[in-house]
């Protein structure tokens, strides 16, 4: 019969990477001389993913494990406010935590937030990052400066727990381009302030925008290697999305949107069919969904049929 004791290094930490770090630490700490070398192993890298934990506990963790092993920590992913406001006070991110490669706050206060940004600038290979804000904010133009100031991200994601409407103003940039790669922005946002943020990203690949409503000024930022683009809530009419793609990107390979303007010109596939033909030629995958909204006395109107259109061989 295989006991466990019988499995090899290389098993033990490909199971460790399914589990949180720290109740790695607390199950197989001290246990026996084989696990306490696999532990203190400069092979062993691991996560730290806490939904919920005793404030108590917490503050053990913080001062036990995570402190003792800054170096050896590859993700830290925190969704508790309380956990995040515990990391915060005891935890300073800096250099020693050379190998942090993902951080995940959800639930973190702007005036935390800020001088956390400053800090994560020192880390050699922070590539993702998901943010998520609550409280009170007058803006959030410094906080996108610092994330564009970090040197080597690949990824972010920036959410706002309140529905604000806020004014991003330009932001000033270093010499050197962002590194980011794919873009969420998962916060009210207009065209006008998309030409903001995105006039700092030239190597975005994959742009996401949850809620993204129209504006008075017209957009005018190009990405070059701009090839995905998701917008969850689209709230501006067809022409100004016709803009919007004419401008943004040639190379787009799959868009998808959920359209909730009730412009009807959005169910005109002939119109689709020129646009995509002039303007993003190597398009691979068109997923668009358009909402009306409904009276009780609601009937079909020619409109309708338009949908129709779209069953062709294009």
């Amino acid at each position: 019969m295989t006991c466990i004791e019988n499995l090899s290094n290389e098993l033990f930490y490909e199971i460790f990477d399914y589990l949180d770090g720290c109740d790695i630490f607390d199950a197989f700490s001290n246990l026996n001389n084989r696990f306490q070398e696999l532990l203190n192993s400069s092979l062993y890298l691991f996560k730290i993913y806490r939904f919920s934990t005793k404030e108590r506990t917490f503050k053990r963790y913080c001062k036990q494990i995570i402190l003792s092993n800054k170096y050896k920590i590859i993700s830290i992913n925190l969704y508790d406010q309380t956990l995040i406001n515990l990391f915060c006070t005891l935890c300073n991110i800096d250099l020693s935590f050379n190998r942090l490669e993902s951080l995940v706050l959800n639930g973190i206060k702007i005036n935390q937030l800020l001088p956390l940004l400053m800090n994560l600038m020192d880390l050699p290979r922070l590539f993702s990052l998901n943010i998520c804000l609550i409280g009170d904010y007058e803006d959030l133009d410094h906080v996108y400066q610092l994330i564009f100031y970090l040197p080597f991200l690949k990824y972010i994601k920036l959410s706002t727990a309140i529905d604000e409407r806020t004014e991003l103003l330009p932001i000033s940039m270093p010499d050197q381009i962002s590194t980011i790669e794919h873009l969420n922005i998962n916060h009210r946002c207009t065209l006008h302030e998309l030409n903001f943020i995105l006039s700092c990203t030239s190597n975005l690949r994959c742009l996401t925008c949850q809620r993204l409503f129209d504006s008075d000024s017209v957009f005018s930022t190009t990405l070059s290697n701009l090839t995905h683009i998701s917008i969850n809530n689209c709230y501006f009419n067809f022409d100004e999305f016709e803009i919007f793609i004419k401008q943004i990107s040639s190379k787009l390979r799959v868009i998808r949107f959920i359209n909730r303007s009730n412009d009807t010109a959005y169910l005109d596939a002939n119109r689709w069919e020129r646009l995509i033909l002039r303007y993003i030629p190597v398009l691979c995958k068109f997923d668009l969904k358009f909402f009306e909204n409904l009276s009780t006395s609601h009937s079909f109107t020619l409109y309708h049929t338009r949908m129709n259109q779209f069953t062709t061989s294009f």
